[in-house]
């Protein structure tokens, strides 16, 4: 016979007088737990990835600290697709910057936590693109007119949207 843990089993029947039977159905209660569990899994709302608008750069953000079902958390670790898993520096909530990414190649970026008991489950994955910061300009002029160039090889394609404030003086 083999027993869940925790789990009633049947041990079997007692035979009674004018034909009743009494089914015998002992649990005595949960055993204790061999020790602690690996951390849950972290879901899509506990945590986020986001362009830090810097170039080459992704922000993750862990919202909410995973459980650690009866073991402190002692960290997190991070991969890139299918990549190797990296520390990534925290215990609790709080922001982290990756870098070195290529600027318009979306990433996906999968999170687990560890506890004493080993790492848990990873997260779904989620993506973000990295992109640069500010478009960078020439600008030059003489009397009669003014020329702006984007400097493309310097900052990817201007994105539509935003201003660009020009003020001349003298």
């Amino acid at each position: 016979m083999t027993r869940t843990l925790g789990t009633p089993f049947l041990v079997g029947k007692l035979r009674l007088p004018a034909g009743r039977t009494q089914i015998l159905n002992v649990s005595g209660g949960a055993l204790p737990p061999a020790g602690p569990s690996t951390p849950s899994r972290l879901s899509p709302s506990d945590w986020s990835l986001t362009d830090a608008g810097t170039g080459g750069t992704l922000l993750l953000t862990l919202l909410v600290a995973a459980d650690g079902r009866g073991s402190p958390i002692t960290g997190y670790a991070w991969r890139i697709d299918d990549g190797p898993w990296l520390d990534l520096g925290l215990t609790s909530p709080g922001t982290v910057e990756i870098e070195g990414l290529t600027d318009g190649d979306p990433v996906g970026v999968s999170l687990r936590a560890v506890n004493a008991a080993g790492a848990g489950l990873a997260s779904a994955t989620q993506t973000a693109t990295p992109t640069g910061g500010a478009p960078t300009f020439d600008i030059s002029g003489e009397a009669g007119g003014i020329a702006i160039m984007s400097r493309p090889d310097l900052v990817p394609p201007l994105v539509t949207g935003g201003t660009l404030s020009i003020q001349i003086t003298g």
